[in-house]
């Protein structure tokens, strides 16, 4: 259980982290043109507000609760990848939504703003599961050498 709540924190970290630096970025790069459109850019290229960093921390750990759940064994068990992957992407595509529309992220008028959201989220989650799955990929191996080393006699 230990293990599984390091790894849930250092998901959620990884992702907070990267996100907000990318984030971070664009602000400081058009924060100034788009100051006070949204509740991300309220300060323009001086920052990021804490309300919002507060806010997608929260969503963060929401995404990654519902990854946990559905790209492991622990809760759902006869489940095909595909479907579970699935589930996956639509749940957290619908939390970042709630929270885009609830907590006024990107302004809601123009769908124009939505694509490089999505786009960075979906790069971001394929990271995400390219990562887990090389290192799933990796245990499985390492395992198998090992059962074949310990069972080669």
């Amino acid at each position: 259980m230990k293990k599984h709540l390091w790894t849930y924190f250092l998901n959620v970290m990884f992702s907070f982290g990267l996100t907000t630096a990318f984030l971070t970025v664009i602000i400081i790069l058009v924060g100034d043109t788009i100051k006070g459109e949204t509740g991300m850019t309220l300060l323009g290229s001086e920052g990021i507000p804490t309300a919002f960093l507060l806010q997608f921390l929260i969503a963060d750990m929401i995404v990654m609760a519902l990854r946990k759940l559905f790209l492991s064994d622990l809760c759902i068990r006869n489940m095909k990848p595909s479907p579970r992957v699935i589930l996956f992407l639509v749940s957290s595509l619908l939390t970042m939504t709630c929270f885009i529309l609830v907590c006024g992220w990107f302004p809601t008028c123009g769908l124009l703003v939505f694509i490089p959201c999505s786009v960075c989220a979906i790069i971001l989650n394929a990271m995400r599961l390219f990562r887990s799955e090389a290192a799933n990929n990796k245990a499985l191996a390492d395992a198998l050498t090992k059962y074949k080393s310990d069972h080669a006699s």
